[in-house]
């Protein structure tokens, strides 16, 4: 009995996957970054921050923090505010790290419309300890338990984001605060977002 070969049509099916893009915050490579530090129990002179061309993750520039911390007194711990305008909502924060093995901690302050400050770090099971050496993804998920305080005090981010703090606390060994120094890197913050570029910073991406 003689193969009958049927060519059947080619289905060509697009399949769309529907998902939270990466937008870009933040990537130090502007020449005009000014960055600051606060500090609190250690002195002004114990920390320093500055963009530095090279030894980046991404690009050519990236942040320098320089941080000494003292083994005595209340817990140590300082922050690299940014200011920022985020209008649509977003899920996840993230950052490079490139740690030195110091023990500290490290977190993200968010400041929102209602001047409500969102804390994630370690006591709320967002950040962690800088245990490593060599650069690191920190991934903050926004839609988790954090601690909150001032604004309107619901527990809620309100749009637009204003401000993301980058955060580093002194180590401690059963409670007691433990000295130590050493040098911290941070590059490429971005957000995860449903929305466009144009739609969660309010203007289009640059050159």
């Amino acid at each position: 009995m003689p193969c009958v070969l049927k060519v059947l049509p080619l289905l060509c099916v697009t399949i769309t996957t529907v998902g939270a893009a990466t937008v870009m915050v933040e990537d130090f490579e502007k020449a005009e970054l000014k960055p600051k530090v606060w500090v609190v129990n250690v002195p002004n002179e114990n920390a320093s921050v500055d963009r530095l061309a090279g030894n980046a993750h991404d690009g050519e520039s990236c942040l320098k923090l320089r941080h000494r911390f003292l083994g005595e007194g209340n817990f140590q711990y300082l922050g690299i505010p940014h200011k920022v305008r985020i209008l649509s909502p977003v899920h996840r924060l993230r950052f490079w790290l490139k740690g030195d093995d110091s023990k500290g901690s490290y977190g993200v302050q968010i400041s929102d419309a209602s001047r409500e400050a969102h804390q994630f770090g370690k006591n709320s099971g967002q950040g962690g300890i800088i245990d490593f050496k060599g650069w690191k993804e920190v991934v903050v998920d926004l839609n988790a338990g954090h601690e909150t305080w001032d604004g309107d005090k619901n527990g809620k981010l309100a749009y637009p984001i204003t401000g993301i703090t980058l955060t580093v606390g002194q180590p401690t060994a059963e409670g007691k605060p433990l000295a130590a120094e050493g040098d911290l890197f941070f590059d490429s913050i971005s957000v995860d977002s449903d929305a466009s570029v144009a739609e969660t910073l309010g203007s289009e991406p640059g050159p």
